[in-house]
C-alpha cells in the first residue's frame, strides 16, 4: 500500500528536557512561524520582564511538539496527505 508505513521512533526525553529556551525557540522557528514578541527578544534579549515571561510561555508551548511523537506523526501525515 502506498499510504502505509512503519516507523520505529525513540525520543530522548532526558536530552529534550535539558534544551535551553533559546534552543527550543530556534528549533521551532526552523519548522514553523514565529511570534512577534519572540522576534523582538531575538533581536534584543534585554526586553521587559513581562515580554520575557511571554517568550518563556511561548517556548513552553513549543517544547512538547518538538519531542512529541503524536505531533511528529501529525506533521508527517499532513505532508503525505497533501502530496497524495
Amino acid at each position: 500500500m502506498s499510504n502505509h508505513y512503519h516507523l520505529v521512533l525513540q525520543v530522548d526525553r532526558v536530552h529534550a528536557d535539558l534544551l535551553p529556551m533559546d534552543n527550543v525557540i530556534a528549533r521551532w522557528y526552523r519548522l514553523y512561524n514565529g511570534h512577534p514578541i519572540v522576534d523582538e527578544y531575538q533581536s534584543n534579549p534585554e526586553i521587559s520582564a513581562i515580554k520575557l515571561a511571554k517568550v518563556e510561555e511561548f517556548s513552553v508551548l513549543c517544547y512538547e511538539p518538538l519531542y512529541g511523537i503524536s505531533w511528529f506523526m501529525k506533521c508527517l501525515n499532513k505532508h503525505i496527505s497533501r502530496e497524495a
